[in-house]
Formats: C-alpha cells, sequence, structure tokens
C-alpha cells in the first residue's frame, strides 16, 4: 500500500539552541523551530522536553541526533547525555517511535561528506528542499532538524527530498564486518518497528471496527 500522510519529527539537541522540525510528507512544506532557553538547570531541561512533547505531537516517527560528547570541556558531555535522554524518554512516554543517528550519518545524507559544516547543511536545505529559497532565514541548527526529518521519511519510502543514490541509502547503510563491535550486514542505523500501513486507512478501520462494535448496544440487544 501506497504510504501517505506520515509525520516525521527530526530533532537536532542543543541545550542552548535545540533546532526541531516536522514533515507531513512530499508536496508539504515542513516546520521548524529553534529554541534558545536562557534557564539553567532543571528549569531549562523542563523548558525543552515540554517544547518538544508540544512540537512532536501527532508524529508517528522522530529521527533524534545523537549528541557529539567528546571534544567538549567540563561537565557540557554529561549535559548533553542527559539532555538526550531526557527527550528519547519523552518520545518512549508519547508512544512515538524514533530513531537516533550520528552527526556524521545526517551530513552524509545531506551533502555527501560526514565532515559537512553548518554552512554545508543550510545550503543544502536550500538547494534541495522544494521552496527552500522562500523560506526566510534558516539557521544551522533548523537545517539540522530538518534533514533529520528527511532521513524519516527517506526510509519510510516517502522522500521529500530528491538525492543521489550514495546519499539516499545512507538510512539503509549496514556494516561491513570491519568495524570492531559491529556485525556484518547489521544496520547502521536501527530503525523502530512501526506499523507501516497508511495512517489514514489504519484510523479509518479503527473507527469504523468502533462503530461496528457499539452497533449491538444502540439496537437494544444487551
Amino acid at each position: 500500500m501506497e504510504l501517505r500522510c506520515w509525520r516525521v519529527a527530526g530533532l537536532d539537541g542543543s541545550l542552548t539552541s535545540y533546532g526541531l522540525a516536522t514533515s507531513d510528507g512530499p508536496g508539504t512544506t515542513p516546520l521548524r523551530y529553534r529554541l534558545a532557553p536562557k534557564l539553567r538547570g532543571h528549569e531549562r531541561l523542563e523548558y525543552l522536553r515540554a517544547e518538544a512533547r508540544a512540537v512532536c505531537g501527532g508524529c508517528q516517527l522522530a529521527v533524534i541526533e545523537r549528541p557529539l560528547v567528546y571534544g567538549n570541556h567540563g561537565d557540557t558531555p554529561m549535559k548533553l547525555a542527559g539532555l538526550h535522554t531526557l527527550i528519547c524518554h519523552e518520545l518512549w512516554l508519547m508512544g512515538i517511535p524514533y530513531a537516533e543517528v550520528s552527526p556524521a550519518q545526517v551530513k552524509q545524507f545531506a551533502t555527501g561528506k560526514g565532515s559537512a559544516d553548518k554552512f554545508d547543511m543550510v545550503g543544502a536545505v536550500r538547494g534541495r528542499f522544494p521552496g527552500a529559497d522562500g523560506w526566510g532565514r534558516i539557521g544551522g541548527d533548523e537545517a539540522d532538524a530538518l534533514w533529520l526529518a528527511a532521513m524519516g521519511h527517506q526510509w519510510l519510502g516517502t522522500p521529500i527530498v530528491s538525492l543521489p543514490e550514495a546519499q539516499a541509502m545512507v538510512v539503509h547503510a549496514r556494516w561491513d564486518g570491519k568495524t570492531k563491535g559491529h556485525k556484518r550486514g547489521d544496520p547502521k542505523i536501527v530503525w523502530p518497528m512501526l506499523d507501516r500501513r497508511d495512517p489514514v486507512a489504519v484510523e479509518a478501520a479503527r473507527r469504523e471496527a468502533d462503530r461496528a462494535a457499539m452497533a449491538p448496544l444502540r439496537g437494544g440487544l444487551f
């Protein structure tokens, strides 16, 4: 069955500039958000958790970037890891399946280079997303989130951008057995189990089943 109407969220985690995006699939304009809280500590975590929950509501899949913790100083790595775990847990509480991808994977998908910078990612949005030239300013964190959402749609079979095959296949890449800790053939991105039927048809079928179940009650048989 042809897939349509999937809503996918992309989340690019940061303590100071959190990027989020949602897309309803081909032919729609994705929504993008940047959260830049001035808060600290628990108040900041709660703000980011609540905003991520609000943005991701109604999504059938989320794609979240794993934090790059090396190269940071002080307690930043621990805080980033804590934020990532908090948001993943919130997605779980909401019943939203999610996949985690590395920064290099989303960069490879978007630009063909695992070392791409924020300027490259924004440029790739301008060049690949239909109508993006008319979107106004696009920040680097928003661009990352857009590409994360695009990865989800690519995996679902509802691509929202046209990419060279080598880039598009990043979502299906498998380990070659030469990297320690990974077996040959294992997927590089662990995608969640989904009900891959058309969400609209699934909801219509559920409502029809509910009506059928209530029919005897309305007829006074019980």
